[in-house]
């Protein structure tokens, strides 16, 4: 993952709709990279059904068969250095793993900072590129997830994932 910072005038946007086993996706992207990634609860969008480049659909193609993908993220507003942190350690989180906010706090340089950890996860704007649903609560419960369904979608997410343990009634919502 590589994440270009883009401030101020922002390159021409296209948007697209990603078709996955959990519903479709409305990706926005620019020159430099992915801008956006998020859930859409709709079938049919209002959004051009531009073609995303190659290593868009490549990425979404191998996350989607559990495959290593490397993408370029485009940020296109500040998100701060602790939260930039989180992501970047939220990003290497494998399949089929998951941590905690507690864990990521710690590793982004502050060991109180779960909940900050948890807002910083909130305004990822690349969800599965940077996978934020492989964030639970201490307690093993899931916590939030945003999006049109919210911690149903992160509980289908991780199920697909296969992350073990799951099923079991310690990680209801």
């Amino acid at each position: 993952m590589k994440v270009v910072q883009r401030y101020g005038e922002i390159p021409e946007k296209q948007w697209s709709l990603l078709a996955s086993p959990l519903g479709n996706w409305i990706v926005e992207w620019c020159d430099d990279g992915v801008i956006s990634l998020s859930p859409n609860g709709k079938k049919e969008s209002a959004f051009s059904h531009a073609v995303p480049p190659a290593s868009v659909t490549e990425a979404w193609k191998a996350f989607w068969e559990g495959n290593p993908f490397y993408i370029n993220l485009c940020q296109i507003a500040p998100l701060g250095t602790f939260s930039m942190r989180v992501l970047e350690i939220t990003s290497c989180i494998p399949r089929g793993e998951v941590r905690t906010y507690q864990e990521i706090a710690s590793l982004a340089g502050n060991s109180y900072g779960a909940r900050a950890a948890g807002n910083a996860l909130r305004r990822n704007p690349w969800p599965l590129f940077v996978p934020c649903h492989r964030v639970i609560r201490k307690d093993g419960r899931l916590g939030g997830y945003a999006g049109p369904s919210g911690t149903d979608l992160k509980r289908r997410l991780l199920q697909y994932e296969m992350v073990p343990g799951l099923k079991n009634s310690h990680c209801s919502s």
